[in-house]
């Protein structure tokens, strides 16, 4: 059995719920929450396959999708106090695709493994918003990949992520990239590596990155409020190499000391203006 959609398919009212055995591709819109409403559940027992530009948006509080596998190429919205489950993908989501978007701000789960859907992301070409104000932590089967020309990763609403590995960034990589939502965490358990024109932001008041080691051949901004440790790079930063930039409105730590102490050459840009003395 199989479903195709084309139009839109629209859940509201209290607690009603949608079966679907086989695999289904999505065109248009699939939406629970549609006006008010509570705890609607969606199952498709095979693959989901979201197309370019279509939207699956699950809203209604207390709502739940269990879906076999997913195949993501347009938007995703996880609403606060709902919950996604893959129920037949151990891996969960490896690769977020160029022109795809996943927006969680509720639970996104590896129902087979029980973890988050995002356990072993790897690569981000597309969008990946993590605004749901729990802990994810991250193992990469590789380097962790943010490529460039519309690349994503960004925290919001008081979200936790450790990454467990090194960091490639050639996109946009860091904290309330997309709203002011404060006290984000992002730890990084190795290099963090800031490509040319990339940027790295910690956007916010409370932000908090803490990156074992960072080499930044970009743009990285930490906003007021916000503080950047490096965690095993004793010697801070010693250069700001040509073509990059350093606007330092926060905090900015090497272990004890400021991460500029042993500055030695500067050949791109560096601003500081957090009211501190460096």
């Amino acid at each position: 059995d199989a479903l195709t959609n084309r139009g839109d398919i629209l859940l509201g009212g209290n607690n009603s719920s949608l079966y679907v055995s086989g695999n289904t591709d999505n065109f248009s819109l699939i939406q629970t929450g549609n006006g008010p409403g509570v705890g609607n559940q969606l199952t498709f027992t095979g693959l989901f396959r979201n197309q370019p530009n279509a939207s699956f948006d699950l809203s209604s509080v207390g709502g739940v999708a269990n879906v076999g596998s997913l195949v993501n190429n347009g938007f995703i919205f996880v609403g606060p106090g709902s919950t996604f489950n893959l129920t037949n993908q151990p891996e969960g989501i490896t690769d977020v695709v160029a022109g795809s978007f996943f927006d969680q701000a509720g639970t996104f789960w590896d129902a087979t493994n029980n973890q988050s859907g995002f356990a072993n992301l790897t690569d981000v070409e597309g969008a990946a918003i993590i605004a749901n104000g729990q802990t994810t932590d991250i193992t990469p089967s590789g380097l962790f990949t943010v490529a460039g020309g519309g690349g994503k990763f960004d925290l919001e609403n008081s979200s936790l992520v450790t990454i467990h590995g090194g960091v490639s960034n050639s996109g946009i990589f860091g904290t309330s990239v997309e709203s002011s939502g404060n006290s984000n965490t992002l730890n990084v358990i190795g290099v963090l590596t800031n490509n040319p024109f990339a940027a790295f932001y910690l956007g916010a008041m409370g932000d908090t990155g803490n990156v074992e080691m960072l080499v930044n051949n970009g743009y990285v901004y930490v906003g007021t409020g916000a503080t950047l440790n490096l965690t095993n790079q004793p010697g801070g930063i010693t250069d700001v190499v040509a073509g990059s930039t350093f606007d330092l409105a926060g905090t900015f730590n090497a272990g004890a000391n400021n991460g500029f102490y042993q500055l030695t050459s500067v050949e791109g840009n560096l601003i500081l203006e957090n009211g501190q003395t460096t």
